[in-house]
């Protein structure tokens, strides 16, 4: 992959260099990242900015595994109190994957301690996130999106969830979900409903 300087431009009073101000713009295209720390190689396309306590990126596109994100808008904004802002266009997360990589990360692994097996897609229509980065219970979240044939097995139900079909929405006090049809055993369901203040005590 290449990484390629649009613009880089800045200036100041020579006699307080802290004051400088410097913005540079640029564009990456399939840059990849193979590292220990991430469990397949991690290709992103996107343009960004970096200027005075700021960095934002704009059509990034990001792949990991079988997974990926396209569209996405980004800004960090680091002056006194720190504040993070993403929105995408669309993600889809392969379920089965990220669940093979459990191990390599105790969090995860320890989270679905208690899950056999877990399979599917997840395809996100839209997303957007941000707020605080000291108080990531504070942000705004919405998401809407899709489930392909979602599996769920774990020992404290007497056999695997499928959900074959059904679209959920999120927001920062309510969860939504439309047209599930979903199995357990011999018995079938569907249905939509609304789960509403779910942010309060």
């Amino acid at each position: 992959g290449s990484v390629s300087l649009r613009s880089m431009g800045g200036g100041g009073p020579l006699s307080d260099t802290r004051a400088w101000r410097l913005k540079i713009t640029g564009e990456a295209k399939n840059v990849v990242v193979d590292s220990g720390r991430v469990p397949a190689p991690l290709s992103m396309t996107g343009r960004f900015i970096i200027e005075e306590n700021r960095l934002a990126v704009a059509d990034l596109s990001a792949s990991l595994g079988k997974s990926s994100v396209s569209r996405v808008s980004a800004v960090l904004s680091v002056w006194k109190n720190p504040l993070l802002n993403v929105s995408a266009g669309r993600a889809v997360i392969d379920l089965s994957e990220i669940f093979q990589w459990r191990a390599r990360y105790a969090g995860v692994n320890h989270a679905l301690r208690d899950v056999k097996n877990l399979g599917g897609t997840i395809t996100l229509s839209s997303m957007s996130f941000g707020g605080p980065l000291s108080r990531p219970a504070a942000w705004k979240i919405a998401i809407a999106g899709s489930i392909g044939r979602l599996v769920f097995d774990s020992p404290a139900i007497p056999g695997p969830v499928v959900a074959s079909r059904g679209t959920f929405g999120m927001a920062p006090d309510k969860i939504s979900f439309s047209d599930v049809q979903a199995s357990l055993l011999d018995t079938t369901v569907s249905g939509s409903g609304v789960i509403a203040d779910i942010r309060k005590e």
